[in-house]
């Protein structure tokens, strides 16, 4: 009976873990959507801002986007897939930072190098997620897949800092969802 009970108890914990770790993981994929979708929306609103806009094609942010999902992948072969992840999620952070502090042409490097920064981000903070869940994995995924507010939330909010004060202030949002 003792034997039964610790057992059970065991289960019951494990389950209770499994589920944190769901939520858990649930909650850093809508950081990853936040930045996302927020930069990319408020690309040419801060170009405009900083006087580049002519100068540089549109779709140079996304071709970086497809060159860093490209390297990223290539570097996780060799890379454990969770270092690539946190240097990348290092290169978010401070490359928005520089974004925020309105530095000209430095910035508007910085807000290149976010999208290749976040590139890899969301298929890795993806499969990372799903790694080891067994049969929990399809609602595991189905979570993963629906909870993503920030890319609706983001872009609101950087509109509302960005009216209220600069355009490059308005990425202290992405700014924030990188370091929560």
């Amino acid at each position: 009976q003792i034997n039964r009970d610790i057992l059970t108890g065991c289960r019951t914990f494990r389950k209770r873990v499994q589920q944190a770790a769901l939520s858990f993981r649930s909650f850093v994929g809508r950081i990853g959507v936040t930045n996302d979708i927020a930069v990319t929306s408020r690309v040419f609103q801060f170009r405009l801002e900083i006087g580049f806009a002519p100068s540089l094609p549109p779709v140079g942010g996304l071709g970086l986007f497809m060159c860093g999902r490209f390297a990223g992948s290539w570097i996780m072969q060799r890379i454990r897939a969770e270092r690539v992840l946190l240097c990348c999620a290092l290169g978010t952070v401070m490359a928005t930072f520089l974004i925020v502090c309105n530095l000209g042409k430095i910035s508007l490097i910085a807000l290149f190098l976010v999208y290749v920064f976040e590139a890899i981000m969301f298929p890795t903070i993806f499969a990372i997620s799903l790694k080891g869940l067994g049969g929990k994995t399809k609602r595991a995924s189905s979570f993963l897949m629906m909870s993503p507010v920030g890319g609706a939330v983001g872009p609101v909010l950087m509109g509302y800092v960005a009216d209220n004060s600069t355009m490059s202030l308005s990425f202290i949002i992405p700014f924030v969802s990188s370091i929560c």
